[in-house]
């Protein structure tokens, strides 16, 4: 049995002796398509993949995006946007789980929990808003399954 190797790309460290109000803060990593500058015919900028491993018998690999926790403050957040569409729509964002012939995988959305005396933080969900009188705002669906 043989195994694939590894691959780890990190950012530089933050450190900062002398500073005692600003510690040094960790280096960015940037994973970025290519642009696309031609002005005379449209095009399309380069995409990111981002893929797990296949495979022929057990599972495939799993993909994990999260931020690292924080030991004295806030940790960090995710955002999962698209850009603006200048002259036509923006992208959509679809969130969906495979096809199955035994049992598809589920979709699960949880808040945290707050500990202490606080308030547990809120799931606000808003459809897209039009600036038109004669159009209306987008609409908020949720179906169960059949069957």
């Amino acid at each position: 049995m043989r195994k694939g190797g590894s691959v780890l790309i990190s950012a530089g460290e933050g450190l900062s002796d002398a500073d005692r109000v600003d510690g040094g803060d960790g280096g960015n990593l940037v994973i970025a398509g290519g642009y696309e500058q031609d002005v005379t015919v449209m095009g399309s900028g380069g995409s990111v993949n981002f893929e797990t491993g296949q495979s022929e018998q057990g599972s495939s690999g799993n993909l994990l995006i999260s931020s690292a926790s924080s030991n004295h403050y806030l940790s960090g957040s995710i955002s999962l946007s698209t850009g603006e569409g200048k002259q036509g729509p923006s992208g959509a964002i679809s969130l969906q789980t495979g096809f199955s012939d035994h049992s598809a995988g589920g979709v699960k959305l949880h808040v945290g929990e707050t500990f202490g005396y606080r308030n547990g933080v809120d799931v606000s969900i808003a459809t897209g808003l039009t600036t038109s009188s004669s159009m209306k705002g987008g609409t908020v669906r949720i179906t169960a399954g059949e069957g």
